[in-house]
């Protein structure tokens, strides 16, 4: 839910969203509990229900705070666009620097991850991070690009990237059957890179097709 407006709301969605990132970041969604939220951030549980609904929406709020710090990272992106980089190049760069964010908080995107397995509709939060991505790079991209391709390609990444970054560098050490956990994060950036490069490729080429 998107913040309300007034200097008290602000404040008291602050400290329920501030209690509910220790949650998740100190035991993960199973941790989080909406009573407990409301209890740790000083207030009722109808309050902290006005705000958040569900727990849903109350994660939700958490990762929201996650995509507006990687809007630096999309403002870098539209000007290396400005300046003539390929696309392929920008998105692969753009994903590992964005696997990198995601990575310092596996708890946060593992959250998230059940969220999408539970088949939940994709939130508001989400939706409005991929909007702004996808609306900055037709902006920056000297080409048009069909936006039902570019919308799909960064749905399908941020997917990718959630999955990825809900993994401790141990966990996906084991899983990569790598025993240098640094080696395997090596192996996880190249790949994700590699993916990100094939996807703009593809929305290049739906691209030109849908133009001709």
């Amino acid at each position: 839910m998107a913040r309300r407006a007034g200097s008290n709301s602000e404040e008291t969605w602050e400290k329920l969203v501030a209690a509910a990132r220790e949650a998740l970041t100190e035991g993960g969604v199973g941790a989080l509990s909406l009573r407990g939220v409301a209890r740790e951030a000083g207030h009722r549980l109808g309050t902290l229900q006005y705000y958040f609904p569900t727990r849903d929406d109350l994660v939700e709020a958490v990762l929201g705070e996650q995509y507006r710090r990687l809007d630096r990272g999309l403002r870098d992106a539209a000007a290396d666009l400005q300046a003539g980089t390929p696309l392929p190049e920008v998105a692969a760069t753009l994903s590992v620097e964005f696997y990198r964010v995601a990575r310092r908080c596996p708890r946060l995107c593992r959250a998230r991850v059940v969220t999408n397995l539970l088949g939940r509709a994709m939130s508001t939060e989400s939706r409005n991070a991929l909007e702004t991505a996808a609306r900055r790079i037709q902006r920056a991209c000297p080409t048009p690009l069909d936006e039902r391709e570019l919308v799909l390609g960064l749905h399908t990444l941020s997917v990718l990237l959630l999955r990825y970054g809900a993994h401790s560098d141990e966990e996906l050490a084991a899983i990569l059957g790598e025993e240098d956990p640094a080696r395997a994060v090596e192996r996880a950036e190249a790949h994700l890179a590699r993916l990100a490069r094939d996807t703009a490729e593809r929305i290049e080429r739906a691209s030109v097709a849908e133009a001709a």
